[in-house]
């Protein structure tokens, strides 16, 4: 998985959404120092300690300031695409495979315990530089 920022995603299934992450992608989990109280949110990280998302207990006031609005998908680069489709059969996880008009590049779609979309893409081409 190639490495970015983080995700930040709200819900009201807390426990739920960090099992989906770390069973799907072997994220571990972690307490945000910015907020430490595990009852409401945790930082997973990936194998190296990076924190890549951040899962929040969805609060009263969610999106009354404008930031609560819906998030499409998330995306991961994945290197094994044969390993990565065992491993959602083992989890009985849907996923639909999507053929992009990019030679080698193909996507696995699914949802995760929000309904957030998650896509895993294979065969990622290397991007120009600038």
């Amino acid at each position: 998985m190639i490495r970015f920022g983080h995700v930040n995603i709200r819900t009201d299934r807390l426990e739920e959404t960090c099992r989906f992450y770390e069973d799907l992608l072997g994220l571990t989990r972690s307490i945000a120092l910015t907020a430490p109280d595990p009852t409401r949110n945790l930082w997973l990280r990936d194998a190296s300690g990076h924190a890549c998302i951040h899962v929040n207990l969805r609060r009263p006031d969610d999106g009354t300031d404008g930031s609560g609005g819906p998030v499409h998908h998330i995306a991961f680069d994945c290197p094994d695409r044969a390993a990565m489709a065992d491993h959602l059969a083992a989890l009985g996880l849907a996923y639909t495979v999507v053929e992009t008009i990019v030679p080698g590049l193909v996507q696995f779609n699914l949802i995760d315990p929000n309904g957030l979309v998650v896509e895993l893409t294979f065969g990622q081409p290397p991007l120009p530089p600038g």
